[in-house]
């Protein structure tokens, strides 16, 4: 919900976001398929958003993705950074480096966004 709080983003981007945001998940983490109703718009949002090589497919081919689909993304690491009981401290220490990438692009792209302040914060938790 947090990206619907983003007054300085185009709304599209915002509700673009919330949809893709929503529902991205369903294709890494589950075996359910998307819901009919979705347009094509957020379903090319969330093909872009999903890795199935994990955490290091991403890594790597991120930045060849849409600067939305980053900013998305960015929405997704610290949400899991906010929820990292279930990580190691290594893998805590490796998304927060990924997300750190994802803040200054993000921040070089949209400007300073309620998510690059939360991100700072919650990458400095270790």
């Amino acid at each position: 919900m947090t990206i619907l709080t983003e007054t300085t983003l185009d709304s599209k981007i915002r509700v673009d976001g919330w949809h893709t945001l929503l529902y991205h998940d369903i294709l890494e983490d589950t075996t359910k398929n998307l819901p009919s109703t979705l347009n094509q718009n957020i379903r090319h949002y969330i093909a872009d958003m999903t890795f199935h090589g994990g955490i290091d497919e991403e890594i790597e081919k991120i930045w060849t993705k849409p600067k939305c689909i980053r900013l998305y993304k960015l929405y997704d690491k610290t949400s899991n950074l906010l929820d990292s009981t279930w990580m190691s401290p290594e893998l805590y220490a490796r998304y927060s480096k990924y997300t750190q990438k994802l803040l200054t692009d993000v921040e070089k792209n949209y400007g300073p966004l309620n998510i690059v302040r939360i991100a700072q914060a919650v990458c400095t938790m270790i």
